[in-house]
């Protein structure tokens, strides 16, 4: 019990720390050192990524994995699109030939292919509209993390208190459907809250999309627990004290922020209604 407490309170000192510098951050910090921070941030979860997969032998190199960490989410702040399209089209063709020059190239070789292309892509790619969705209005990005922070803590706390029936047994043990459910209360709360003081937009719609990024987190956090159960870790690093690596930390961000940056754009520029 004694210990369970001890790495209780760690993980709320370190978690709110976390959040207290990521707020700061997103409201403060010039635009430049935001998205070197997220660079940053790109470059550890890439790295504890492909410490998960190093076990994977589809994975033919993690090469790409750590050029396209750098690359990639550079070409998208400095909004360079078309060379964006071109060096994801090399990237292709490379991990291609890298495949070909293997041992055995013609043994699952669009899988391998595939794995590795997808792992170099992913991440980049996803962190990205962090910084994107903060040039819209950083008020987005605090409602983007209170949903799902609160999404996460309370399906903690109410799974630990009343969980009885498993989510996804097979994938993530803890997680349950009482837990889930206790936290899509709690973050549908914390969302029409931010909506109410910052964002001001239509109470449905803001609804629609917290009851969405709910769960599309869930799915993020599921995803990265299936990966780590297929490479036998708990975390996926020792980074954050009580919290794991950084990829726990944004397992569920990765995937809710492209599609909040998706949905502000197509309501705001292409249907206008809220």
């Amino acid at each position: 019990m004694g210990h369970k407490r001890t790495e209780l309170v760690k993980r709320i000192i370190a978690g709110s720390i976390l959040a207290a510098l990521s707020i700061y951050a997103t409201i403060y910090a010039d635009n430049r050192i935001f998205f070197i921070l997220i660079l940053i941030v790109n470059i550890l979860v890439s790295r504890e990524f492909v410490a998960l997969l190093k076990n994977n032998e589809h994975l033919l190199t993690p090469i790409p994995i750590y050029v396209s960490a750098i690359v990639i989410i550079n070409l998208i702040f400095f909004k360079l699109h078309l060379i964006l399209i071109a060096y994801l089209f090399f990237l292709f063709v490379v991990i291609f030939i890298i495949k070909m020059l293997s041992t055995n190239p013609t043994k699952d070789a669009f899988v391998d292919v595939a794995v590795t292309f997808v792992a170099s892509i992913m991440l980049p790619l996803c962190l990205s509209t962090i910084f994107l969705i903060r040039d819209i209005s950083y008020e987005w990005l605090i409602y983007l993390y209170f949903v799902v922070w609160c999404s996460d803590v309370f399906a903690y706390f109410v799974g630990v208190k009343f969980g009885k029936h498993k989510l996804i047994e097979a994938v993530s043990p803890k997680k349950s459907i009482e837990g889930l459910i206790g936290g899509t209360i709690f973050a549908l709360i914390a969302g029409l809250l931010i909506n109410h003081y910052l964002l001001e937009k239509s109470v449905l719609w803001i609804t629609i999309l917290t009851i969405e990024l709910i769960a599309i987190g869930v799915l993020g956090d599921l995803i990265e627990s299936m990966i780590k159960r297929s490479a036998n870790v708990k975390d996926s690093g020792t980074l954050i004290p009580g919290h794991g690596g950084m990829y726990d930390r944004f397992d569920s961000i990765i995937f809710a922020s492209p599609l909040l940056f998706l949905y502000i754009n197509i309501l705001d520029t292409y249907i206008k209604i809220w």
